[in-house]
């Protein structure tokens, strides 16, 4: 099976993937070639261009393994999606979910974006990778997905925590800033490496389940209610127990007692103790051993 999927006639190309139906999308085209010939599939969404090259693709195939020697049938079933025959279904291995959500049906003139974030310099750093790859997903960073009606923030298996909540809170804050038309309500969800499902992974010009232990059945997670792990507090023992919870900065423990608590161990308002300079604030972490 073939993944056609491109912008314009310049662009537009074939990728080798696994027959089966969840490579799917109903945003491009693909053909499936079969020693009785080749069936053309065509997604409510593809365009002109994707239409157009997948014939074209036909005839590249067919000629070139007709040079090789090779007897080809060159017969073509073309199905547009939705028109599937049992015959089709079974050549995939059988029916199964695949990415075809109404926006990728509707041939959007809006095109998916990614975005780098990381803090390996020292500062936080967003940063957009034009004509992306699943190879530019990043395991040392965390990537965010722009596919317009929903976001993602995708996070690497070696991703820092201050990397995942700060491309999270970026990801919210570029919802609500959003000049494009979309709706304020466009949710974001935060996923991670090799939980990637459809709806994330049909952005990618032939997906490869093999680069990651791809778990689709994985439901992603609402980065607003993620994010609400990082405002959690506890009590002054909590914190001082060994291993702390991995959004817990250890060189800020203050920041996470309780209001009652940080009174009690300080002896002041959190308030009055940030008003306070620096090295006082450091020498009185020390004193009541939160340092």
């Amino acid at each position: 099976m073939f993944h056609i999927r491109g912008t314009s006639g310049l662009n537009t190309r074939a990728i080798q993937v696994e027959a089966q139906a969840s490579n799917l999308n109903s945003g491009d085209s693909f053909v499936v070639q079969t020693p009785q010939g080749f069936f053309l599939w065509y997604g409510k969404g593809c365009n002109a261009d994707e239409r157009e090259y997948a014939n074209k693709f036909i005839d590249i195939i067919v000629s070139s393994d007709t040079d090789n020697g090779k007897r080809v049938n060159s017969s073509v079933v073309r199905i547009e999606e939705g028109a599937e025959t049992a015959e089709f279904w079974n050549l995939l291995g059988g029916k199964a979910e695949y990415a075809q959500s109404s926006h990728l049906q509707q041939n959007s003139d809006y095109k998916p974006r990614l975005f780098l974030c990381s803090n390996a310099s020292g500062t936080f750093k967003v940063e957009e990778i034009a004509d992306f790859s699943q190879d530019d997903l990043s395991r040392d960073d965390v990537m965010i997905l722009d596919a317009f009606t929903e976001l993602y923030t995708w996070v690497g298996s070696g991703a820092n925590e201050l990397e995942n909540k700060m491309a999270m809170e970026t990801a919210v804050e570029y919802v609500k800033k959003a000049t494009d038309g979309r709706s304020p309500d466009t949710p974001v969800y935060r996923i991670t490496e090799g939980n990637e499902p459809p709806l994330f992974t049909c952005h990618f010009h032939a997906w490869k389940g093999e680069k990651s232990s791809s778990n689709n059945s994985n439901t992603p997670v609402l980065a607003t209610e993620a994010l609400q792990v990082y405002s959690q507090k506890y009590t002054f023992e909590e914190l001082l127990k060994r291993p702390l919870p991995s959004h817990v900065d250890r060189s800020q423990l203050e920041n996470y007692l309780k209001q009652e608590e940080f009174q009690k161990a300080f002896g002041m308002s959190e308030e009055d103790y940030k008003n306070l300079p620096r090295w006082k604030q450091i020498g009185m972490k020390k004193k009541v051993g939160l340092f």
